[in-house]
C-alpha cells in the first residue's frame, strides 16, 4: 500500500476512450486496460478496445 506505481502508457488505440475498467492476475505480471469510445456517428453503438 502507499503510492500508486505507474505501470504502462496507454496506446494510441486508447487515446479516445473512456477508461472503464482494468484487471491483473494474482501475480501481477499481466494487467489489462479496457476502454470504450462512441462508434461511427451513424450508428448508435460504441467502440471497445484493450490494452494487455
Amino acid at each position: 500500500d502507499g503510492e500508486p506505481v505507474k505501470v504502462f502508457d496507454r496506446t494510441a488505440n486508447l487515446a479516445n476512450n473512456q477508461i472503464i475498467n482494468y484487471r491483473c492476475d494474482p501475480t501481477e505480471k499481466w494487467l489489462v486496460l479496457i476502454g470504450i469510445a462512441p462508434g461511427s456517428p451513424e450508428e448508435d453503438i460504441y467502440d471497445g478496445c484493450m490494452d494487455l
